[in-house]
């Protein structure tokens, strides 16, 4: 019996190869997303206590007040910073995310070609087992008259 060989099982394992890769890259950017976030909301409260700080200001000094003034001018300056990296992430998770789209059509096409020609080859095996079958029938009828 012939045994169903795909012939171009080469391309779908890369291509299979090739999903799996891009979802590697995409789950490393959704977790670097996932971090920056958290060093954003952690900013967020640092900002936060450094204002409550200052309206403290009757038992500071000035030197005090300056230095404070600096740090949220620091800690805004970083919080921009990592503002502006996290929409260069979300671009670049969107390019992945297209990539990840069209690797993942391009595998189910080949997939789909894999379905149908296996269909063709039951089929034709089937055939070719009804004719053994009708050959062996016709045989023993001829046989038996």
């Amino acid at each position: 019996m012939n045994k169903f060989k795909f012939k171009p099982d080469n391309i779908l394992k890369l291509r299979q190869a090739k999903s799996d890769e891009i979802k590697t890259e995409m789950a490393r950017l959704l977790s670097q997303k996932a971090t920056l976030i958290l060093k954003i909301e952690s900013l967020n409260s640092l900002v936060f206590s450094s204002l409550s700080d200052l309206k403290k200001v009757d038992r500071m000094t000035i030197s005090d007040i300056r230095d404070r003034q600096e740090r949220l001018l620091s800690l805004k300056g970083a919080k921009e910073a990592a503002e502006l990296e996290l929409q260069n992430l979300e671009l670049q998770i969107g390019n992945v995310r297209t990539k990840f789209m069209q690797a993942m059509r391009d595998l189910k096409i080949m997939e789909n070609l894999r379905d149908k020609k296996l269909r063709e080859f039951e089929k034709s095996r089937g055939r070719t087992e009804q004719k053994t079958l009708d050959e062996q029938g016709t045989q023993r009828f001829l046989r038996n008259d």
